[in-house]
């Protein structure tokens, strides 16, 4: 149980990674966008938990998160965590940071890599508090091959399809998973097995519509 922190570029496969560990017991997602009040991550964590939101303070709503997760121990992700501070406000970071100090629960939050940046600057109760730090620098090939292995993949299509998922300026883990989807459709609709340059192009045209 500790505090940490996950940083990418976008399209690196953070929300990916973070969403396939959610699906362990006692793990919760939250992602969070620029829109959002105190109040809203507040409800987002209750709801994600199966708490009824409350109608008293925040102050209130956030004891009883934290009576939650006394009672049952878990693990608590917050994705895009950047959004959630600036230099006119860090309270949603600071709710966050009274959850983990006063919880028995393992607090990740999650963003681009300015969060760990805005984090020094801005909310320095919490920077002293990570336990963990974790910079996803994207796929390597190896791990694109095997990424690929359920695939029947022609050698230039595999050359072609590692260059999306590892090229440092061009390519990143979600251009290749979108990529993939639009060539299963493809393959299903031609009846074919096989990953080849052509059926790479289709689906690439596919994405641009």
């Amino acid at each position: 149980i500790d505090l940490g922190i996950v940083v990418a570029r976008s399209g690196y496969g953070k929300t990916y990674s973070l969403r396939q560990y959610a699906k362990l017991p006692r793990v919760v997602y939250i992602e969070c966008d620029d829109t959002m009040s105190s109040r809203d991550l507040v409800e987002a964590i209750e709801k994600a938990l199966g708490i009824p939101s409350g109608y008293g303070t925040i102050w209130r709503r956030v004891n009883g998160i934290r009576d939650y997760f006394n009672t049952n121990k878990g693990y608590l992700l917050i994705d895009e965590a950047d959004k959630l501070v600036s230099k006119y406000t860090q309270k949603k970071m600071e709710i966050l940071r009274s959850i983990f100090d006063q919880s028995d629960v393992g607090v990740v939050i999650a963003g681009e890599p300015k969060l760990e940046a805005v984090i020094k600057t801005y909310v320095d109760r919490m920077a002293n508090r990570i336990g963990l730090y974790v910079r996803l620098e994207g796929l390597t090939p190896s791990e694109g091959e095997s990424y690929l292995a359920g695939f029947e993949v022609a050698p230039e299509a595999m050359v072609e399809l590692k260059a999306r998922a590892c090229n440092m300026q061009t390519g990143c883990f979600r251009l290749l998973d979108r990529t993939l989807s639009n060539v299963k459709r493809i393959l299903e609709e031609k009846g074919e097995a096989t990953i080849t340059l052509k059926i790479i192009e289709q689906a690439s045209s596919l994405m641009m519509l």
